[in-house]
């Protein structure tokens, strides 16, 4: 009796990424400005400027390869010229394989929100003050601006400009190479020559291969981006008692803009090759041979691609 062998590989890569933006305690920016008695043929201009920018580029690239080859073998035996072959009838041992391949690449939760910080601007005449602070789109931004008993022939001007960019970019590449090469024998068997044999059995062949290749999902079920809220805006202009042809301005300009780029790119290859025999056995010239048998030969391949 030949020993039967047992081959078992499990192989696991894992590639993740969890990744979480935001920031904490936002604050409400309360600005306010005034130009008040100014002199004849002056000009007045109160500058507002609120930018809320954010930039979120996520660059996954993963390359994987799986490369086995595998040859078994209890076959290929020479049982020749005997007058008894053994006590026990000639049998070649039993093959049993299994293979288990699990790529998992760029799979993780994705959260982003839009607390980020703000840059605020204040421009007063010729004096500028700019200050950083967390902003929330859902407190309010508050601006009070007057012009109030300016001279004749003056220009009088209240700006307020807020700006939110949000841009959100993720970009996934995954490449899998999973190259199986397995050949198993348990048959090819020479025997002859013999003056009594027995039954000959040629071993089993069972083998289990199980490949799982996922990629990508976290631009798509595991993706979870905050929606942009509308900014929360409230300004106030006064112009009162202002001179004689003077010229008065009051404007608010407000922008809120968002991006959400997902790009995701999945290769897989899957390359299986097995090649398993208990046959091709060389009985001959023996005076009495029992009966003869080959193994069973049983392939079990599950193959699982999820990607994007």
């Amino acid at each position: 009796m030949i020993k039967s062998i047992l081959k078992t590989l499990a192989v696991t890569t894992v590639l993740a990424f969890a990744l979480s933006t935001g920031v904490a305690n936002a604050q409400t920016t309360d600005v306010s400005g005034g130009n008040d008695t100014t002199g004849p043929c002056s000009e007045n201009i109160n500058d507002w400027i609120i930018k809320d920018s954010s930039n979120t580029e996520i660059k996954n690239r993963i390359y994987a390869n799986n490369n086995f080859d595998f040859k078994v073998n209890t076959g290929k035996n020479w049982i020749n010229n005997n007058t008894t072959v053994g006590s026990e009838d000639p049998s070649t041992g039993n093959v049993y394989g299994s293979i288990v391949i699990a790529n998992d690449a760029n799979n993780g939760n994705f959260s982003a929100n839009n607390n980020q910080n703000q840059t605020v601007t204040v421009k007063n005449g010729k004096s500028t003050t700019t200050t950083t602070s967390p902003i929330n789109n859902s407190d309010p931004i508050s601006s009070d601006s007057s012009n109030n008993i300016t001279g004749p022939n003056s220009i009088n001007k209240n700006k307020v400009y807020v700006e939110s960019n949000k841009n959100v970019e993720i970009e996934n590449k995954a490449d899998f190479n999973n190259d199986i090469d397995v050949n198993a024998n348990t048959g090819y068997n020479n025997i002859s020559g013999n003056t009594s044999v027995g039954e000959v059995n040629t071993g089993d062949v069972n083998l289990n291969v199980n490949i799982s290749n996922v990629a990508n999902k976290s631009g798509s079920s595991y993706l979870n981006v905050t929606k942009q809220e509308p900014l929360n805006v409230s300004s106030n202009f006064d112009n009162s008692k202002t001179g004689p042809n003077s010229i008065n301005k009051n404007e608010l300009k407000v922008k809120n803009n968002s991006n959400l780029e997902v790009e995701n790119k999945a290769y897989f290859k899957n390359d299986i090759d097995l090649k398993a025999n208990t046959g091709g056995n060389q009985i001959d010239c023996n005076t009495t041979v029992g009966n003869v048998k080959t193994g069973d030969v049983s392939f079990d391949v599950k193959v699982l691609n999820s990607a994007n």
